[in-house]
């Protein structure tokens, strides 16, 4: 009988007196945005959601209590090489160094940004070996843009901040040159080139206006080719990145229709595999919906399947892992996290549920490593 090439290695390690490679581990990180603001965090081993030895750590700020957004605030972010996790509130944004059992630790200085400016989307891009942050100020109308330093505080680049229409809420970094917020209360979809410096400059493109805002929120394709945005009360929309300038191209097929009746607070999960998920934050039936979204090579999203319930009255955050095998699932009024594993066809099989102490958990980020 031969050996596989795995089998091999083991074989070769245990010969040699080496450790067996450790497997890959995912986390599950939650912002709790209520009375206090929280993380959670929790490991998936064996198919269980397990919490981590230390969770839930405090942010040791005022909560942005109010801000219910079911999770398209995008309240949370991993910087590029998943070595610390950012969390946004009321007067900035807190910076945690992640351990190697998964625990947290609040890097000194924490929140970084405007005291008050209600700050809710974060991201982070990596560019000519430097970490930038970019953080939207929501009552400033702008988005801060900061540097990861030394020491991992949060220093503001010069220049900083940058204008970026009324109530920016949501953000992503389809590309790492490219920088694309949704404003939720002029409806407006604007896109900024990212310098290697961390500058920000508009792209030569006018904003894109919505007739349905409030504007739910954006997400991107994991190859960053692609943007959609969630149109509050109407349909779903798609825009091709370009490279040059960061303009977005509106896609053919717009408006996408969704199945699923979106209102303000719903939104799209990130693409990380074949399928964009659509979640409805509520149906006043106790079960919200969930609909799964066909990608195409032309970033044209289309409902596969019906609707599918999320057995949740309310859907605060949801996001996928890396390889886009699973879905997971928070919700306020019933106060749990759930894990889904997602299917050929795109239907969702409930591999786990736990109890989640938290009102308002609006950010949840997927750590795979």
């Amino acid at each position: 009988m031969s050996l596989g090439f795995n089998a091999r290695a083991l074989l070769l390690a245990g010969l040699l007196g080496l450790a067996a490679p450790a497997g890959a581990e995912t986390l599950v990180y939650v912002l709790d945005q209520a009375d206090a603001a929280v993380v959670h965090g929790y490991r998936l081993t064996g198919g269980e959601l397990v919490p981590v030895a230390g969770s839930p750590w405090d942010a040791g700020d005022a909560s942005q209590a109010g801000l219910y957004c079911a999770g398209q605030c995008q309240t949370l972010a991993l910087t590029a090489r998943k070595r610390l996790l950012l969390s946004t509130s009321e007067d900035g944004v807190s910076v945690w160094r992640i351990g190697a059992d998964g625990g947290l630790t609040l890097v000194a200085g924490s929140p970084f940004g405007r005291a008050g400016g209600g700050y809710s989307g974060v991201v982070s891009v990596r560019r000519a070996g430097r970490d930038f942050v970019y953080a939207s100020d929501f009552d400033g109308d702008q988005v801060t843009a900061f540097e990861v330093g030394p020491g991992d505080e949060l220093q503001e680049l010069a220049g900083s901040p940058y204008m970026a229409g009324d109530g920016p809420l949501a953000m992503v970094a389809p590309q790492k040159h490219v920088l694309v917020v949704a404003s939720q209360n002029d409806g407006t979809l604007r896109s900024f080139a990212i310098a290697n410096d961390g500058a920000l400059t508009p792209a030569p493109t006018p904003p894109t206006g919505f007739t349905g805002s409030p504007i739910s929120g954006v997400q991107a394709d994991a190859e960053g080719r692609f943007v959609w945005v969630s149109e509050g009360l109407g349909p779903v929309h798609g825009f091709k990145v370009r490279r040059n300038g960061g303009a977005l191209k509106p896609l053919r097929a717009n408006p996408i229709d969704a199945n699923l009746d979106l209102d303000a607070d719903s939104g799209l999960s990130a693409s990380r595999g074949k399928y964009v998920y659509g979640a409805r934050f509520a149906d006043g039936t106790g079960n919200a919906d969930l609909q799964a979204l066909k990608r195409s090579r032309k970033g044209e999203l289309k409902p596969v399947g019906d609707n599918q319930g999320s057995g949740m009255a309310f859907i605060r955050a949801h996001g996928q892992d890396s390889k886009g095998k699973r879905l997971f699932v928070t919700s306020g009024q019933s106060s749990e996290l759930r894990a889904f594993r997602i299917r050929k066809r795109g239907e969702l099989q409930l591999q786990d549920e736990v109890a989640l102490p938290a009102d308002n958990p609006n950010g949840l980020v997927v750590l795979d490593r």
